[in-house]
């Protein structure tokens, strides 16, 4: 299985493929050629002299220091150094995954103006299974620096990772794959580590985990009705439908499709005329549930395509 990456496209489930079935990616020939320019972009206001942060200034304390040309590789490497504070415990393999592919779809935009080398180790790395050894604490909510830092220090070929299910020497790793560590130029480590690709890709996983619990919870509460002689009343679309809350609809359909057929899918006078609250609100409880997901995964998805 193979998934294209365009930078405009990367769902939830695309990703849940990609992170935790091992789905390999591969760049399309439109997110390359953004890369290509706005990399030209980048040696073009180097040859201007223009200051741009990142690019041939420093960062933070360091922003209104001069970079030369004949440092870009130095001072973009020891920004990894510098950066490379994470403390344990480590992420997961499936974790590491997925920050790598949001990354990886967030530089295809052509905002950062990253080597394309570099987005395209991103893909190398997840395709041969080279997995950076992360730790998961060291972030500053504001972006993930210390964490998507060790990414960097892999890249090099340094640091450890995890290559086709055992740790090595990123070096080593590399050498297995046939892979030269990259070297950094402008702009490069900062692309690299200035990010929220960690939380955004530890939180997707979470979002499709949840989404696939309000699935299983209509499922349970389905059985649980049938297993009472429920009453299917507060199931009936012509009472939800002036509510308009879609989750909650989408919720009481699915239950409707799961008991067709099933002696308490027809009314029946004789039942008693309403439930216990647990069972007679349980489709509107686990749809209020997906109303909220999908508040979620919209601005989700919006932060695996553009940070």
């Amino acid at each position: 299985m193979k998934i294209i990456l365009t930078g405009n496209d990367l769902t939830i489930e695309k990703l849940w493929s990609i992170a935790v079935d091992g789905a390999e990616v591969e760049i399309s020939a439109e997110a390359d050629a953004r890369l290509e320019a706005s990399r030209k972009l980048v040696y073009d206001l180097v040859d201007e002299d223009v200051p741009v942060y990142g690019f041939n200034t420093g960062v933070g304390w360091n922003k209104d220091h001069k970079v030369a040309k004949e440092f870009f590789e130095d001072f973009n490497r020891k920004l990894i150094y510098s950066h490379t504070l994470g403390v344990a415990p480590e992420a997961s393999e499936a974790d590491v995954r997925a920050m790598m592919a949001v990354r990886l779809n967030c530089l295809l935009q052509g905002y950062t103006g990253i080597q394309p080398a570099i987005a395209r180790r991103y893909a190398e790395m997840l395709n041969n299974r080279i997995h950076p050894v992360v730790p998961e604490r060291g972030s500053v909510g504001n972006g993930d620096i210390t964490v998507l830092s060790h990414i960097g220090l892999a890249m090099i070929g340094e640091g450890d990772v995890i290559y086709k299910g055992e740790r090595m020497p990123s070096i080593e790793a590399h050498k297995k794959a046939g892979l030269e560590p990259v070297v950094l130029g402008p702009k490069d480590g900062l692309a690299i580590v200035s990010s929220n690709a960690f939380a955004a890709g530890q939180g997707a996983l979470l979002l499709k985990e949840l989404k696939d619990l309000a699935d299983i919870g209509d499922i349970v509460y389905s059985v649980s009705l049938e297993g009472l002689d429920g009453n299917t009343s507060p199931l009936d679309p012509s009472g939800l439908a002036p509510r308009r809350l879609e989750g909650q609809q989408e919720s009481a359909a699915r239950v409707r499709r799961y008991i067709e057929g099933s002696y308490i899918y027809d009314a029946d006078p004789e039942k008693p005329v309403q439930d216990p609250l647990s069972f007679r609100g349980g489709a509107y409880i686990n749809g209020t549930l997906r109303d909220a997901l999908e508040y979620a995964e919209k601005y989700m998805l919006i932060q695996m395509k553009l940070h």
